[in-house]
């Protein structure tokens, strides 16, 4: 009689197996059971079982026959990954808007909206919006069904509880927001609800779908009008902290003679020294001694790094 630790690591060992062939159909269009094995190495025979499985699960479904010379023999079955298996809603708080959407099982944008926000939005005012999206789409969309809610928000977030410690962007907020029973208050979640800072899941993105695939440490870096942030991955695990403050870059005291106060209340923060904000704050300043500048060639726009970067590529002495 087999123990139950023994019939524990057994399913750990199959469910992770599972998910490496998994991802290896979702990262390729078509495959055969051949290119599975040799990227995998576990046996035929073991693959066929997890496909079989993935195809009772409606995860991957039959393609045909693979292309090969006449002389060769008899044509490999192809499979391939169900990107409509189901959908997730995606949504991003940022300081000056709420992007939202709909992505099929590969990660596919299939529907988005966007809100733009005046700037520290009261919180009522962002759970309202963010819960009539979740509401609407999760009963809703033609594809089969949903598989996650997943919310990347500014500021300190406790990913267990759902709660927003502190937000610079958002003022109005006050400290230690329960974002995810603010929703759950409002409308009942039908899938499993994840929130995180948004630059850990940007962290994510390029070691699953992006330029740090084949890398198990990586530090992502994001810098914007949003602040300044990154997300970390070490030995193939996204590394949040102990308070969860892992990544937060942006409010590391960099100049101590720095007097102009930052989002956070401090002063001298790295977010500050390279924001964008203060480039464009900068390139305003110099208006009356620059009036020929190609950044203030049309006075009805706005300033944006956009602008300066092209006037800079184009030789203007500003």
């Amino acid at each position: 009689m087999k123990s139950g630790k023994d019939s524990h690591n057994q399913s750990s060992v199959r469910i992770n197996n599972r998910r490496l062939v998994l991802d290896f159909i979702r990262s390729a269009n078509f495959v055969t059971i051949s290119q599975i094995t040799a990227h995998i190495k576990l046996s035929k025979t073991t693959i066929w079982k997890i496909i079989d499985h993935l195809i009772q699960k409606n995860l991957v479904l039959e393609a045909g026959k693979a292309e090969v010379p006449d002389d060769v023999g008899k044509k490999p079955e192809l499979f391939r990954f169900n990107e409509k298996y189901g959908f997730v809603i995606s949504i991003a708080i940022f300081a000056t808007s709420i992007y939202m959407t709909l992505t099929d099982a590969r990660v596919n944008i299939f529907y988005k909206e966007i809100v733009h926000l005046q700037g520290n939005e009261p919180i009522d005012f962002v759970i309202e919006i963010i819960s009539e999206f979740i509401a609407k789409k999760q009963e809703t969309s033609s594809h089969s069904y949903l598989l996650g809610i997943v919310i990347g928000s500014t500021g300190v977030v406790d990913t267990k509880e759902g709660i927003c410690y502190t937000a610079p962007k958002f003022t109005s907020w006050g400290g230690s927001i329960p974002i995810k029973k603010f929703i759950e208050d409002k409308i009942t979640l039908l899938a499993p609800f994840y929130i995180d800072n948004s630059n850990r899941f940007y962290a994510f993105a390029e070691k699953s779908l992006g330029c740090a695939k084949d890398h198990r440490n990586i530090v992502d870096i994001v810098a914007g009008f949003d602040g300044v942030g990154a997300g970390i991955i070490a030995e193939d695990t996204l590394k949040r902290g102990p308070n969860f403050l892992t990544g937060e870059i942006g409010h590391l005291r960099l100049d101590p003679y720095e007097k102009t106060h930052c989002s956070c209340g401090g002063t001298g923060c790295f977010e500050q020294l390279i924001s964008l904000q203060k480039l464009v704050n900068k390139a305003e300043s110099y208006r009356k001694e620059f009036p020929e500048s190609q950044i203030f060639t049309d006075s009805s726009k706005s300033i944006t790094p956009k602008i300066i970067f092209q006037a800079s590529n184009n030789g203007d002495p500003l």
